[in-house]
């Protein structure tokens, strides 16, 4: 470590301030006046600025699953192993929920859904565009083949007045966002058996850091 500043800061940081600042030299930013030093608060910096972090937000755009006798629908969001991003989830919902009541749950590691993956959709336009898309790395997929849910629950809510046609949203992932390393997984189910199901899952991902990998 270095008592200079800006020699401190993680890749990602360098490369914002490089860029932000439109530094052209290979040299790492050390400071930008004498009485001034950049911080973390470059994390709370304009959404149109996340791309000089290498961080991109993401939905996962409507995903629709069919109703299936006697099973659940649900939707997963994938980190990729290998993927070298930690993905964060920000938010999931059911939307416009066929019939009134009924649990929603959001599990995290549950089994891989392999059929039928495809990339989240970029909130930022300047991301790599796949198919007229813009597209981030991580993925999702959807699933009405189990009976029941499966992973770690870790939160569990339902319709706001317990009618049909409202949205359902976790309350878990607005206050405590889900961090997902390379080769883990979030799902949200609709616990009501043989019922269509429209989920939206949301947030960002970035590269990681070989010392964010280390257990704690």
């Amino acid at each position: 470590m270095t008592d200079r500043p800006g020699e401190g800061y993680l890749q990602r940081q360098n490369d914002w301030l490089r860029s932000y600042f439109g530094a052209r030299s290979g040299e790492p930013i050390h400071e930008l006046a004498p009485e001034l030093v950049a911080a973390l608060i470059l994390e709370s910096d304009r959404p149109e600025t996340m791309v000089l972090q290498h961080t991109f937000p993401w939905s996962s755009g409507l995903l629709t699953i069919a109703a299936a006798v006697g099973n659940i629908g649900t939707a997963q969001i994938i980190n990729p192993t290998n993927s070298g991003l930690l993905v964060v989830v920000q938010g999931a919902k059911v939307t416009a929920k066929a019939t009134g009541g009924g649990v929603m749950r959001i599990t995290l590691d549950g089994a891989l859904i392999g059929a039928g993956q495809a990339p989240n959709i970029s909130l930022d336009s300047r991301a790599r565009v796949v198919a007229g898309q813009p597209v981030v790395a991580s993925l999702n997929a959807i699933s009405n083949a189990t009976a029941g849910t499966n992973g770690v629950i870790v939160d569990q809510f339902t319709t706001p007045t317990q009618l049909a046609g409202e949205d359902a949203e976790s309350g878990l992932l607005k206050v405590r966002p889900v961090i997902l390393t390379p080769g883990h997984r979030l799902n949200i189910w609709d616990t009501t058996p043989n019922e269509a199901a429209n989920f939206i899952l949301w947030g960002y991902e970035r590269p990681i850091e070989s010392t964010e990998l280390v257990n704690r």
